[in-house]
Formats: C-alpha cells, structure tokens, sequence
C-alpha cells in the first residue's frame, strides 16, 4: 500500500514539474518571438521556414550556450566579426 502511494505522489509532482516547465519554455518562446519580430530578424533569418532562407535560427539553442546567443544580440557586429574572415560578404 506505501509503495502505491509513493508511487502515486511520485507520479503527481513529476506531471506537475513537467507542466511548469512546458509553461516555462511556453514564455520564453512567446519572448523570443516578440525580440526576432520586434528587432526585425527576419530579414537576415529564419525560424521554422518563415523568414529569409539565408540564415536559419532553428536548433540554434542546441548549439550556442545561453551567453553566446545573448553577445549575438546585443553585440552583432563583433560577433559576425568573430565569425567570419575579414573581408567576406554574407
């Protein structure tokens, strides 16, 4: 009978965890959304084929940390200057 309950809860506080999380990523997402609309990203990017094809920003998050995408838009141009050899064109 302990091991059902205990079970249970378990089941209960995971389901909850993962509702809050979802809510959370929900948010940011919605956020991220209003900054690549607001600063007129689209222009040079793309998310989910809407966009320029030029750049695409999908997946991004699974390949630059948190502080990188942050430099990318608060400091762009000494970004790309990190990124690419001086003198080439987009």
């Amino acid at each position: 009978m302990t091991h059902r309950i205990v079970v249970g809860a378990l089941t209960v506080v995971t389901l909850c965890v993962a509702t809050h999380v979802a809510a959370q990523d929900k948010a940011k997402i919605e956020c991220g959304m209003k900054v690549y609309e607001q600063q007129k990203c689209s222009l040079c990017h793309s998310i989910e084929g809407k966009g320029s094809k030029a750049d695409a920003l999908d997946g991004v998050g699974g390949k630059l940390t948190a502080d990188e995408i942050r430099q990318w838009l608060v400091k762009p141009a000494e970004m790309t200057a990190k990124t690419r050899p001086p003198g080439s064109r987009r």
